[in-house]
């Protein structure tokens, strides 16, 4: 999965085009999880360069911050 959303990014900026839309705050949850299983994305730069772009946005790091139990 990771090495076709590699290839579907490139020349992309995201999964759509040039507009951030629902489908990468999908794809960006389990893409996340990658690392946890021991899968490095440096394999991708494709995908490594949109994981990052993704990341980098402020919504998407308040998301990841959440503390624990914050409910």
């Amino acid at each position: 999965m990771l090495g076709v959303l590699d290839t579907r990014l490139a020349g992309r900026e995201y999964l759509v085009g040039d507009k951030f839309t629902i489908a990468d705050i999908n794809a960006f949850a389990w893409v996340s999880a990658a690392p946890y299983s021991g899968i490095q994305l440096d394999e991708w730069s494709n995908l490594k360069a949109w994981f990052d772009r993704v990341g980098a946005r402020p919504a998407i790091q308040a998301g990841q911050n959440i503390p624990p139990n914050a409910w």
